[in-house]
């Protein structure tokens, strides 16, 4: 039965949960699934007190918790259970301004004069080991301002700016810093918060962590005493604050991340801050949250904001564009053995696609001068791909990872499989996989490109059912042209072949060489063949690929892994089909060295095949051969000898050779046998064309040659074949029957390729 294309319909209602194993599943054609920052999907409080451990809350929106006169304010009332009261007077009164922050009410402060205080002791943050400070708010000018500050004892300075962000936890040198806007001391518009916890201070700007820099120690606990609290100056001379103040909110713990989102959120809703604890929906959106479909709540997320991706597209699908980001799932209770399935896209040929675990260990993919998959980054072994394999297209990955070996197959073709039994084993642990970087500190490896679809499946390599069902599922869903499946196995081996030698195989080729290859072996003939070429699939790479290279696929093999191309021949000497099909050497000035060392097939058991599409008028035309360094009797080729009219196989020169019987002015399928039993056998389209006796000396050690002969006696490769070829073969005796059943296949893969003579 023809073999067919491999036909790929939409599969939405394939589910990769069908597959057991799962454990984590990122989908970014899923809408509902990327969010702007790390908190994912977010429930807003509905006010701050709404959270426990809120000690105060200054809301620049809410007038009746505001004294002003003329616009200008006298008196913010904490709306928390402290209830603090701040005054102002006179000049140092800020003003109230209907449309002060995003067009909404806030108080402006001048950054000259205006400051509020405390009217009492401030001690609801006293000797805290953990707190929380949010603000919405702007510092509008390059002078140095302070926020907040509570002074004598308790937190000290909350957004204290000089040519930084800085925030205190005590009255001293001891701060942790960030540059929003290079190192300046303006702050734009926007939601700020930080928590303090085990001696450290985090920075969150507009919902995204920030990076910052500790000055000095930070202290295990708060200040204490009898404070006073300051808005919009230090201790009210000095260092004020210029630019609107919208609402102060401090919580006497550090929140969780989820509660803080849920503040957050609450805060930019009412201020009208973009992009907070958001569904992540336009190009170039920030993605600090991918949320894990498995069930299993292993959400990839970046806390950090520099480092989040952006939502980009992979085709017509969403993607996340990746340069020099990273983003990394929950840690998990990873195992060694696991297989990794995900499609995305390679920009240039030095960065990663995922890591799982530390720099130094366990499972990684990069891309540098070729693609590389290593189980241990810090060991030696990994299946190594051909040049720039992924770069630049769409591609579909299943990486199967085991402590035995590595097996890496790309757009349904296995490119790899390494053994890795010699390094140390990995051990099942709790691990992150971080996508983007090889982990989230490194400068190095960094992805530049896109990720649309991550999967992890544990405990277990995925079987070749189930990862042909997951493969045609997601080459539907991101048109992908996944490379044509073969049912015969010799077949299948060859495409992989041809696709990680840069070439590639159309459906109707695949069909060709799986009937082929079937045929071959119902003939019962498949042990035959030491290597046969057939220059087909698309390009010349495809072209130099042979299709067997041992007696069976699980054995030995022998030869190059292609014919190594000498001269050389150029895209234009190779049509794949069609009445010019084959590979022509039309100046003969070329020829393919196969690397096979002759001696390979035993002295009385032998074959050479040679498939010519044309014949060419001059003297000595040799298809294939080789000879010895030695002597000329260790000639072991087939080729026309045009001035006897005639195809010649010989052992031996003149002294033992065959000649075909009939005359040759037209392509044939040649096939030249030498065995005990039939002695010596030309068939031309197979059919006996000339017996003989051929001597049974022990063939050359000398590499064959293809369109040539490696010739030492005389000028190498003289005499070659100048015409068009369909293939070739080496290897053992064949009986007519055999040599019969070769030619019909030979000749029905000819016919399928619109090529046969």
């Amino acid at each position: 039965m023809p073999l067919s294309p491999r036909t790929l319909r939409p599969s939405s209602s394939f589910n990769p949960r069908s597959i057991s194993g799962l454990a984590i599943w990122l989908d970014a054609s899923d809408a509902s699934s990327l969010y702007t920052t790390d908190a994912g999907a977010v429930t807003a409080a509905s006010s701050p007190t709404e959270i426990s451990g809120c000690v105060l809350w200054l809301d620049g929106a809410d007038n009746a918790t505001i004294t002003a006169s003329g616009g200008l304010v006298s008196q913010w009332t904490d709306k928390s259970a402290t209830g603090a009261v701040l005054t102002a007077s006179g000049s140092a009164r800020p003003t109230l301004s209907s449309t002060g922050f995003n067009s909404r009410q806030a108080l402006v402060f001048n950054g000259t004069s205006t400051n509020m205080a405390s009217s009492s002791a401030f001690t609801a943050t006293n000797g805290l080991s953990g707190m929380t400070r949010i603000a919405v708010c702007a510092h509008t000018t390059n002078t140095v301002g302070a926020l907040a500050r509570v002074y004598d004892g308790g937190s000290d300075s909350f957004l204290f700016m000089n040519g930084s962000a800085r925030a205190y936890v005590s009255n001293g040198g001891n701060f942790v810093s960030y540059n929003p806007n290079g190192s300046t001391s303006i702050l734009s518009a926007g939601l700020y918060a930080d928590t303090y916890s085990a001696s450290a201070l985090s920075f969150y700007s507009s919902g995204a962590g920030v990076s910052g820099t500790v000055t000095g120690t930070i202290p295990a606990t708060t200040g204490s005493g009898s404070p006073t609290l300051h808005v919009g100056s230090n201790i009210g001379a000095n260092s004020f604050w210029n630019g609107p103040v919208a609402e102060i909110v401090y919580f006497n713990r550090a929140l969780t991340r989820a509660e803080l989102a849920r503040v957050e959120a609450y805060l930019a809703a009412k201020w009208g801050i973009s992009g907070v604890h958001a569904p992540a929906t336009a190009t170039n959106d920030p993605v600090g949250a991918w949320l894990d479909k498995s069930g299993n709540g292993r959400n990839a997320t970046q806390a950090t904001g520099a480092l989040r991706p952006t939502l980009g597209t992979l085709g017509a699908k969403n993607a996340l564009a990746f340069a020099g980001n990273a983003i990394a799932t929950q840690s998990y209770a990873a195992k060694a053995t696991s297989t990794y399935v995900y499609v995305g896209r390679h920009d240039e040929t030095a960065d990663t696609f995922f890591q799982t675990g530390p720099t130094n260990g366990f499972h990684s993919h990069l891309v540098e001068a070729t693609s590389k998959f290593r189980r241990n980054e810090a060991g030696t072994k990994g299946v190594i791909l051909a040049s720039n394999v992924g770069v630049g297209a769409v591609s579909l990955w299943c990486v199967d990872f085991s402590n035995d070996a590595i097996s890496v197959r790309h757009n349904g073709v296995t490119y790899g499989t390494t053994s890795v039994a010699s390094e140390a084993a990995i051990s099942d642990s709790s691990r992150a996989t971080t996508l983007g970087r090889l982990a989230a500190a490194e400068t190095y490896a960094q992805l530049n490109g896109r990720i649309a679809e991550f999967m992890v499946y544990g405990g277990r390599n995925l079987t070749s059912d189930e990862r042909s069902r997951l493969e045609r599922h997601l080459a539907s869903k991101y048109a992908i042209t996944l490379a044509p499946a073969a049912s015969n196995a010799d077949a299948q081996d060859w495409i992989n072949r041809v696709y990680q030698n840069g070439g590639t195989v159309s459906a109707s080729t695949a069909s060709a060489v799986n009937q082929f290859c079937n045929a071959i072996d119902s003939a019962g003939i498949r042990d035959r063949f030491y290597r046969m070429g057939i220059f087909a699939g698309t390009g010349l790479n495809a072209c130099l690929v042979p299709l067997y290279r041992g007696p069976s696929l699980g054995g030995t093999q022998y030869g190059n892994t292609t014919d190594t191309n000498v001269g050389p021949f150029v895209s234009g000497d190779y049509a794949e089909t069609g009445a010019s099909g084959g590979l022509a050497n039309a100046n003969r000035s070329k020829y393919l060295n196969t690397g096979f060392p002759t001696n390979t097939v035993p002295a009385g058991d032998r074959h050479q095949a040679f498939y010519a599409r044309t014949f060419v008028n001059a003297d000595y035309d040799i298809f294939m051969g080789s000879e010895s360094a030695a002597s000329i009797s260790q000639q072991f080729a087939i080729g026309h000898q045009v001035s006897a009219s005639d195809v010649r196989f010989s052992f031996g020169g003149s002294t033992s050779a065959i000649s075909s019987a009939g005359s040759v002015s037209t392509g044939a399928f040649w096939l030249g046998v030498h065995g005990t039993s039939t002695g010596g056998v030309i068939y031309k389209n197979g059919a006996s064309d000339g017996t003989g006796t051929l001597t049974a000396a022990t063939p050359t050690t000398s590499e064959m040659h293809i369109f040539g002969i490696n010739r030492a006696s005389i000028p190498a490769n003289v005499d070659r074949y100048g015409g068009t070829s369909g293939g070739y073969s080496i290897g053992l005796s064949m009986t007519a029957a055999q040599a019969a059943a070769y030619s019909t296949a030979m000749q029905a893969f000819q016919t399928a390729m619109g090529r046969n003579v």
